[in-house]
């Protein structure tokens, strides 16, 4: 006995098969058999792929959302940065304006002192 369409033939010829009485008929019967075998092969591969497309979405949104959550960290490590930048700019600003100041208030007592003595004499 052979395999495949052949040994099929064969055994039909042999009478093992009565329902399958002409090769014609065994033939339609393996189309038949081979259709329901691709399309049943067809669908498991559309199930794959849907399966897949369902993946690929949920990895999107999970590195969407991984994405935005890291923007906003660095947004605010950012905003801290330039908040603690700031206070050092204007806690330098506040001690040059004190040097200032003094500089200015000594000039004063001392254009004070010249004018009096300008006009007082000495």
């Amino acid at each position: 006995m052979g395999s495949g369409v052949a040994g099929d033939v064969e055994t039909i010829r042999e009478g093992e098969h009565a329902e399958a009485s002409t090769p014609i008929e065994l033939i339609r019967q393996k189309e038949t058999e081979l259709s329901g075998r691709v399309l049943a092969a067809k669908r498991e591969a559309d199930e794959i792929v849907a399966d897949a497309r369902k993946q690929a979405v949920a990895i999107v949104e999970s590195a969407t959302a991984e994405s935005v959550a890291d923007a906003r960290e660095r947004a605010t490590k950012k905003a801290a940065e330039a908040d603690a930048q700031a206070k050092t700019l204007i806690g330098e600003a506040e001690q040059d304006a004190v040097a200032l100041t003094e500089s200015i208030q000594t000039r004063i007592d001392a254009a004070v002192d010249f004018i009096t003595k300008s006009v007082v004499g000495d």
